[in-house]
């Protein structure tokens, strides 16, 4: 699989899901996909296989530590169109969170979109 084939489905489950009430639909889609290619630029084929499908799943202490080391790590680098900077980490973040819940143990991020 491509990483756009990896983003397109990871943005398309998790825009289903995730509501920033903030943000007006178009808008919300947007920062979605942009955090979601920056997610899947960070990450190798294993681990975005891992986050799409996983068969035993990380725990909820592997999901938060994950998040809050990638949140970090992409509210230092990304600036995120639309948002604005008081509100930047907490959208990082919980999309970051959202896209690392489906890694946990019986959950499928691919079941959920096709």
């Amino acid at each position: 699989m491509t990483r756009e084939e990896y983003a397109d489905k990871i943005t398309a489950a998790l825009n289903l899901r995730l509501d920033l009430p903030w943000l007006d639909e178009s808008h919300e889609a947007v920062v979605i996909e942009f955090i979601v290619w920056q997610i899947v630029r960070l990450l190798g084929p294993a681990e975005l296989d891992l986050l799409l499908d996983s068969a035993d799943g990380l725990s909820a202490e592997e999901i938060e530590r994950i998040a809050t080391l990638l949140s970090t790590v992409l509210n230092r680098y990304v600036d995120l169109p639309y948002v604005p900077e008081t509100y930047e980490g907490v959208v990082i973040q919980q999309v970051v969170t959202h896209v690392l819940s489906y890694a946990a143990k019986g959950l499928s991020l691919t079941e959920s979109v096709a």
